[in-house]
């Protein structure tokens, strides 16, 4: 299971994160997971909406204890070992300005639920 487990607003785009990590005990793949907030959610304007919504479209998996961070500068994604021997996954959103800071509705991680995907002919059983 993936959470979010910490949050730094900022002024400065490139010092705002959000910290993720998989507590699961199996790799868990990223892509598809969204990360948004209130504003995101119910705002009546698509542009506020589409302003407050990430969507990973990251294809890794997740190995158990790992961290993601979502920065909300620029950068390049990928890997990285912190001093602490930590590996985390740093994601940047490559924001001129920052999108939680000055606002402090909660920030929602949402998943797949379930995905339909057409199945080959002659998949299901014919009497």
């Amino acid at each position: 299971m993936i959470r979010i487990v910490g949050v730094q607003r900022s002024e400065i785009p490139e010092k705002e994160f959000v910290l993720l990590q998989n507590q699961g005990v199996r790799r868990l793949p990223l892509l598809g997971y969204l990360i948004t907030d209130d504003l995101g959610l119910n705002s009546a304007d698509p542009s506020v909406r589409g302003e407050r919504i990430y969507v990973f479209r990251h294809d890794v998996k997740l190995p158990p204890s790992t961290y993601v961070a979502l920065i909300t500068g620029w950068g390049e994604d990928g890997w990285r070992r912190h001093p602490d021997t930590t590996t985390v996954f740093h994601v940047y959103w490559c924001r001129e300005r920052s999108v939680w800071y000055g606002h402090e509705e909660p920030i929602h991680l949402l998943s797949i639920a379930n995905t339909h995907a057409p199945h080959p002919e002659g998949y299901l059983l014919r009497r």
